[in-house]
Formats: structure tokens, sequence, C-alpha cells
């Protein structure tokens, strides 16, 4: 009795401890089938102990059982639950033996790695995604030694495209290191910027040029961060390098297009002044003079309405190299590393010139001097033989200013200065010429308010018949009764007005105003002329011009017979297209065509022919020596005669003397206007002429 309490009691104790196990127990009987499970076996398969003993063991198996042989070892499996789930399992199997060697069965004990599994799969994806990413990275990822070499550890696949090297050719190599990968005018660079991110425990972030395998540079970006031991060693530099070449040159690209005039590439306002300012800090150290230029192209306008924008483009593009060329060596031309001189394009025709390193006043007209004589030789652009001429304004550092927006302002006042000398010469700053700017500036401002304070009049100027003597004609001619500075000259006024654009809202007051006073004589039972109205180029390039005569002539009743338009000959060289269309309308409508100031611009046959033109002027240039000056006889007579065979009419204009009348009654002139018959007219004196029908007597 006592033997098998104790028996009884030691299977119980040896059950309790079964039960306890953290990992499930099976002893396997020799026929392989399922002779005892504990606890951790029951939760994790689901089953009943009932289930499970008898059955063959491979019934817990999701694939075949690693217990067919008998045999014994540690490996993987995986267990079919009851409720169909494959758990994967550590199996370590272990044959139990009898006294006499015969197998007496099988204990097996099983350790869940489910979440071991989940572990590896995710380290294995991880790795996978790392591969492609390291793959598909657009540079290379590195891990070298913190060395004077920096020798390779390990480099991604984006090595070869970024280097030309492969992975195994870089790593461990220290012939083709990463130091030796970097351009040498940049390695001190990187090296003291790595050094200095190091010290503080900083990433660091670096953009330099490397060298490939090809012997091709390339501009680069790295970042990349220390990793160091838990004492504080540095072990190693980890980072990723990408090619930046693309950018850095678009980069470098928008960096020059923001600088740098697009036509003549060379540089904009921004940068000139920038190579000023640079200029005034180098010149106060050493005590030297400072130029600055300010060069405008005379009559520009002239050849860009007149030939066109193309044409315009060259030309502007022909000057800049001339100046290229003809400074002296130190004053480099648009050179971004040499800062000695500069020529920049502000817009337009209107360039400026930077002259630094001065030992005194007197070296300044030298170079200026050459600039005005390389513009003595035409320019040929698309079959044209362009004369162009500068007119230059000079600012003198340390006298005219000590900074760059002064100087700059200061050269422009003196350019206007010469313009206002004729043009084709310098002129250095004065203090006065502020005064004279200052003059031009208020005068603008009383032009805008002109209209509206209604201080503009016309005078009229009588056109003669020179085989009747009688007035035929009214040129009306616009004048400026200032409230304070009295009449102003027309010479002063009409280029502001051009320049600004005033000229519109003005030449439509002077159209209404003749137009209306025209009709008023009609109406005043005076017998019918025609009244002339000048048109400026910037008119005639309005889209509105049509419709703008139409509505003046609709609105003051006047007939379109009794409305000469006169134009210039820059007009008739713009555009042929349009300038055809306007003048067809216009002579469809009955308005007569007049070209202005004949002879002095570019005088063409061929406009004669194509365009509807009824009178031409000749200019009072050709007029005033026609008796003393065989050449102007000349000319003279030869445009009447050409303007005859082309059934057109000529009025003289200009005439102050009977030997001028007289000797262009004998080449045939039709008509005359000039101070020897009157004077431009108010319209109150002009109306007085016109009712005591007034003319020229001839000499029978």
């Amino acid at each position: 009795m006592k033997t098998e309490k104790t028996t009884s009691l030691d299977k119980d104790y040896v059950d309790s401890i079964v039960d306890s196990m953290m990992n499930a127990l099976i002893v396997i009987d020799p026929d392989g089938l399922i002779k005892t499970i504990n606890r951790a076996t029951r939760n994790l398969l689901k089953y009943t102990e009932e289930e499970l003993v008898g059955r063959p063991v491979e019934f817990i198996f999701a694939d075949d059982s690693p217990f067919k042989g008998m045999g014994s070892g540690v490996f993987e499996s995986t267990y079919l639950s009851k409720d169909g789930r494959k758990i994967p399992v550590l199996i370590s199997g272990s044959v139990m033996r009898d006294a006499a060697g015969q197998i007496q069965g099988i204990i097996s004990l099983a350790q869940d790695i489910t979440e071991r599994k989940k572990s590896e799969e995710a380290l294995r994806e991880s790795q996978r995604v790392l591969s492609t990413l390291m793959g598909n990275l657009p540079g290379m990822a590195y891990r070298c030694k913190y060395d004077p070499d920096r020798t390779m550890e390990f480099a991604s696949e984006g090595a070869l495209e970024l280097t030309g090297y492969s992975p195994s050719d870089l790593i461990g190599n220290t012939k083709i290191s990463f130091a030796k990968l970097v351009h040498p005018d940049d390695l001190e660079r990187i090296e003291a910027d790595i050094k200095t991110a190091l010290k503080e425990k900083h990433s660091f972030k670096l953009v330099y040029r490397m060298v490939d395998a090809a012997q091709n540079e390339k501009w680069v970006w790295e970042q990349g961060i220390g990793i160091f031991a838990s004492n504080g060693k540095l072990l190693t530099l980890e980072g990723f390098v990408i090619d930046i070449t693309e950018r850095k040159l678009s980069e470098e690209r928008l960096q020059y297009l923001a600088n740098h005039d697009s036509l003549t590439g060379l540089p904009n306002r921004a940068l000139f002044m920038e190579h000023l300012r640079l200029a005034l800090m180098t010149a106060k150290r050493h005590q030297r003079l400072v130029a600055v230029l300010f060069l405008d192209l005379d009559r520009f306008k002239l050849i860009n309405d007149t030939l066109g924008h193309g044409v315009g483009d060259l030309l502007l593009k022909g000057v800049a190299d001339r100046l290229n060329i003809c400074l002296r060596r130190t004053d480099t031309v648009a050179r971004l590393n040499a800062m000695n001189g500069t020529v920049a394009r502000l817009g337009g025709d209107e360039f400026t010139l930077l002259l630094t390193d001065i030992a005194q006043t007197q070296d300044v007209p030298i170079v200026v001097q050459r600039i005005v004589n390389i513009f003595m030789t035409p320019f040929f652009i698309e079959g044209h033989e362009l004369f162009v001429t500068p007119s230059i304004g000079i600012s003198l550092y340390p006298n005219d200013g000590d900074t760059p927006d002064k100087l700059l302002r200061n050269a422009d006042t003196a350019l206007y200065r010469a313009k206002e000398q004729g043009r084709n010469n310098y002129q250095f700053y004065l203090p006065e010429m502020n005064a004279k700017v200052s003059e031009r500036l208020a005068m603008e401002n009383s032009l805008r308010k002109a209209l509206e304070k209604k201080e503009f009049l016309l005078h009229y100027q009588p056109q003669v018949d020179l085989n009747t003597g009688a007035i035929v004609g009214m040129e009306a001619l616009v004048r400026w009764h200032h409230a304070e500075s009295g009449l102003i000259s027309p010479a002063k006024f009409i280029p502001l007005a051009e320049e600004t654009g005033l000229i519109l809202p003005i030449g439509e007051w002077v159209l209404r105003t003749a137009c209306a006073q025209n009709k008023a004589w009609q109406e005043a039972g005076l017998p019918p002329i025609r009244v002339a109205v000048n048109l400026s180029g910037r008119q005639f390039q309005k889209k509105n011009l049509i419709e703008t005569v139409r509505r003046t002539l609709t609105e003051t009743g006047l007939d379109p017979a009794y409305l000469e338009l006169e134009l210039t000959e820059s007009i008739l060289m713009q555009k042929l297209e349009i300038i055809t269309s306007v003048l067809s309308e216009l002579d469809g409508m009955g308005i007569q065509i007049s070209v202005d100031d004949f002879g002095t611009g570019y005088s063409s046959l061929s406009y004669l022919k194509r365009f509807p033109i009824s009178n031409l002027k000749v200019d009072r240039s050709f007029v005033s020596d026609i008796t003393t000056d065989p050449d102007d006889a000349a000319i003279t007579s030869a445009i009447i005669n050409m303007a005859h065979s082309l059934k057109l009419k000529v009025v003289a204009e200009g005439v102050e003397t009977a030997e001028q009348l007289a000797f262009l009654r004998s080449l045939k002139c039709d008509r005359m206007q000039g101070y020897f018959f009157s004077r431009p007219l108010a319209a109150e004196e002009a109306t007085k002429l016109l009712v005591e029908k007034k003319g020229v007597s001839f000499p029978s």
C-alpha cells in the first residue's frame, strides 16, 4: 500500500511539472501515436487531451511529420491547430529507450516561434526595401573610414552611375578612395567643413565638384553624419551623395539671366550697380578715381521705327561688340571675374560704362574719345549702311557723388546736356546741370496738366498758291501758353510730349480744334480751304487712329476733303502693310496726305509711288539758302521736278524773301508758306486775314 501511494504521488507530481512547462510537450509512442500532451500543447492547438491522445502525430502537423523515422534533433516545422491556424514551431525531439536500448517513444518539446517568424519576415522585407531603395537612389549611399583617404567600407549600386566605379571597385580601395574623387580645388574646403561638423557632432552638408572615372567634373551634394562609439570615439562616416550638375547649371543660367541683358549679353542695371559699389570701395581704399559714363545712341528711335525692331536689335548688339573691343584691357566689359571696368545695357539704347583705377581726370577723355571714334565707322546690318552717333554723360567719384545711385543719376543729367549741345559729344557733370533737370521735370509736370487747364492754343500759318497768290490752306501749329512762363517754344515741349506719350492727347486735341475752326470759317461764309494737321509717329502707331479721325470729322461736321494730314518720312518707313492699310483708308475717306520736311530723312521714290500721297513739303533747310547755295537750289529743283512727274503738289516751307519766292515760282513750285507772307497767326488774326482775302501779288 505504501509503495502504491508513493508512486501515485510521484505521478501527480510529474504531471504537475509537465503541465507547468512553457513549451508544448508531446509524448509519442513507438507506433507514432500521441500518448501524452501538456497544458501548453492544449492551449497552443486548442484541442482537448481526449481529442489528441491516440491519434497519429501527423494529425497535428500542417506538413509532413518530422518524427516518421523516430529520430532526434532540433528542427522547425508547422503545427495545424483545431481552428485551422498554421503555427510555426521550433521542435526539440528526444528518443526514449529502455535498458535494453529498445525505442520506447519520443518526447517532443515545441516552442511557438510565430513572433520570431514575423520579425524575420519584417527584417527580410526591410532589407528588400532597403536594397530596392539603394538601387534606385539618385546617387550613392556610402560608409567610409574617417582617415585622410576616407576609404570606402560600403557603397550602394548608385556608385557606378555617379563615379564611374562599381561598389566592388571602391570598397577597401585606397587608390580610389572618397577623397581621391573630390576635385583638388574643393578638397581642403570640404574637409574643413566635415571637421567642424564632427566636432559639434552635427550632420554635414556639402556642395563640391567630383571627378569621375572618365575625368568628367560633376557638381554633387553630400549629406553625412559621424558614427560614434559609446566612449565618443569616431568610428565611421555614413551618408549619401547625389549629382546636382544639371541643377547647378540651371542655377548659374538663371543667375546669369537675372544679371545680364538677354539681347547683348552685357550686365544689366542690377549687376552694373553691384560692380560700381565694389569699385567705389576699392577706389576709396586706394584713393583713385572712378568714372561712370551714361551713353545714349542718337536718333536710334528713327532707325528702330523706320527699319524695324529686328534691325534695331542687331544694331544694339553691334554697338555692344564695339564697346567690348574699344575699352582698354583694364576696363573689361561685362566680365564677372574682372572688376576693373564694366559696360552694361540699362535698356533700350542706353548703355553705361564703368572706368576704374583712374589716376587723374585727364585720363577719362582719352577713353571717351576712343568710344566716340568707334562710331565713325558705319554699321552694316541686313543690307543697310547705318551711321549712328553717341551722346555721353560723365560723372566722377568722388567729386560728383559717393554712391552708385548718385553717380549714375548725375551721369544721366550730363547726358541730357550732351543732347542739348547737338548730340554726338560728351559732357562732364556740373552741379548747375541739376537746375536744368529740375526745370525739365517741372515742365513735364506742367505739360501733364496743360490740357486740363486749357493752356494750349492753335496758331495757323497760311499756305499761298504760287500761281494765283490766294490763300488755299492753313497749317495748324500748336502753342503752349503757360500760366506763369508765358509762351513756351514747341521746340522745347513737343520732344518732351513725344518722349512721355503726352503727344497722343495733345495731338487729338489739335486735330479736333483745327477741324472745328475750319468748319467755323466755312459756316462764316469764307471760301473753303484745307487745314493741315501734323501727325506724330506715336499717333500713327495707335490702332484707333482711323476711328479717331473719323469720329472727329463727324463731331465737327467738317468734310474730309478739307483736312490734310502731314506725316514725316520716318513714319512712312514703318511696317509696310500697316502703313499701306492706314493711308489707303484715310485716302478713301477723301483726306489728303502730305509728307513734311521732305529731303531730311530717308527720302525714297518707292514710298512716293506706293502710298496715296498728294503733297510734298520741301524742308526750310533747303529753301533758306536756295538763292545762294547751288546745291540747295539743285536739290529743291530736283524735288519739284520729281514730284510733278509723280503728279504731286509741292509746298515750300520757310519762304522769307522775295528772291526765294521768285526762284520757287521759276521752278514752278505749287505753294509756299513762310514769314514772307505771314507768320503763324492766332485764330482771330487768321480769320481776319481770310475775311480780307489777302494774298500775294506777283509782278506781271
